[in-house]
């Protein structure tokens, strides 16, 4: 493949089966149709073999090498996103064993943007208007814009052994979607499950998230584990997690922020809880 100084799309998407930019392109329109459709349904949609070949063996060991500078967290919060600032999980207008009050438990560990070099693959796909107008297209929205703030645009997230992410709904800080590249597997657990659509705006649906919770698998998915595929989300209204990884292998994704809204940043006290840091 090109040199890092001297890429292009193609050298990072595979654009036989996924032509970003090529908004006339009846594979593309179909893949975008496909999307909104899934999406709009199941609230998740994955998108194997997004990245191209010969790009992901390269993607994979810059975020090892990357995954060295990360800041390793871990801690309780709800798995509506709902933390106190002394990292207590508390709602008293619902009782203590309402999903409400169910607790989120997450370790893992992020390397910021500013860590990201200006010439990797990884920063090539996000910061282009391609990918951007994919993202949109797929979302049935008329734009999305890249964040602002400098640590949490982009971020390449290691759970290694012990690391996790419970069942939770995503705050939807700025945007109600979140985009994730699976880049390697772990050797031993590490899996992606989800329960579709279980929420909306007018149903809280609470006694299926209370079941979910409590080890009923009736309405649990799994993604299949694949290096290179593009997974988009409904996270407001689809509950997900990530299960415990064990010995070996960690596993290593990369998070792609967008927002409907120009000029969105992430509050400080959300990047210092997850980089240790707010510039």
């Amino acid at each position: 493949m090109s040199t890092p100084t001297d890429i292009s799309m193609a050298d990072v998407v595979d654009v036989s089966a996924y032509p970003l930019g090529d908004h006339a392109d009846p594979r593309y329109r179909a893949v975008v149709k496909s999307c909104q459709t899934r999406l709009r349904d199941y609230g998740i949609v994955e998108l194997p073999g997004f990245i191209a070949n010969d790009a992901r063996n390269y993607i994979c060991a810059e975020a090892e090498r990357l995954a060295r500078f990360g800041n390793h967290t871990s801690g309780t919060s709800s798995v509506y996103s709902l933390v106190s600032e002394a990292g207590a999980l508390s709602d008293s207008r619902f009782p203590a064993d309402h999903p409400r009050n169910f607790p989120c438990r997450t370790a893992v560990n992020a390397v910021a943007y500013d860590l990201i070099p200006e010439d990797s693959l990884l920063r090539r796909l996000y910061e282009s208007d391609e990918m951007a107008q994919f993202i949109a297209h797929a979302f049935a929205l008329p734009s999305v814009h890249r964040l602002t703030d400098p640590l949490y645009p982009l971020n390449v997230v290691e759970y290694g052994k012990g690391d996790r992410n419970d069942w939770h709904f995503d705050g939807g800080r700025f945007a109600p979607f979140t985009v994730l590249l699976d880049i390697r597997s772990a050797e031993s657990g590490g899996d992606f499950e989800y329960v579709p659509n279980v929420r909306s705006k007018d149903d809280e649906n609470y006694d299926a998230v209370s079941r979910v919770l409590h080890g009923d698998r009736d309405l649990v998915h799994g993604c299949p584990r694949a290096a290179g595929s593009l997974l988009l989300l409904v996270g407001t209204r689809t509950l997900h997690r990530v299960t415990p990884v064990g010995e070996g292998r960690s596993r290593l994704i990369a998070v792609l922020s967008y927002s409907p809204h120009p000029g969105m940043r992430v509050s400080d006290h959300f990047l210092r809880a997850r980089f240790g840091r707010t510039s």
